[in-house]
């Protein structure tokens, strides 16, 4: 199994990141790299929005430990001031129990949410960055 990661900055603050079933682990460590370096260097808050509709499967333990390694190395760099919060989007039970037993284990610096829907990410993500309603409506 392998997972496909993409990055949208389209809507900054607020980044955007498509996740499906066809990465390899090299491509993903590299995704994620583009992530983390993206948002760092921009230097502003932000909040994450993370499409998993896509996702079947739940993450092998070595892309687990990519994953792992590369927000290790973006927190050393002073990703944790910046964030905000982060929205998964995902009607999989499974991958929503996953992320709740890694998030128990190894807690954020932020505060997260399941979602069913992107449009209710996105709100989430609004509120979380202190956007008014009628703000919010222009931004989408």
């Amino acid at each position: 199994m392998a997972i496909s990661y993409d990055v949208d900055d389209s809507m900054f603050p607020i980044v955007r990141t498509y996740l499906d079933d066809r990465m390899d682990l090299a491509e993903l460590d590299r995704m994620i790299a583009r992530y983390y370096d993206m948002v760092i260097e921009r230097g502003e808050p932000y909040v994450s929005v993370v499409d998993a509709r896509e996702v079947r499967t739940i993450p092998t333990a070595r892309m687990r430990r990519v994953i792992g390694d590369q927000r290790r190395r973006a927190a050393d760099r002073g990703v944790d001031r910046l964030i905000r919060g982060i929205a998964v989007v995902t009607s999989n039970p499974l991958l929503h129990s996953t992320l709740s037993v890694v998030e128990w284990i190894a807690p954020l610096a932020t505060t997260w949410t399941v979602t069913e829907t992107p449009d209710e990410a996105i709100a989430w993500a609004l509120k979380r960055l202190g956007v008014p309603p009628r703000d919010a409506a222009r931004r989408r």
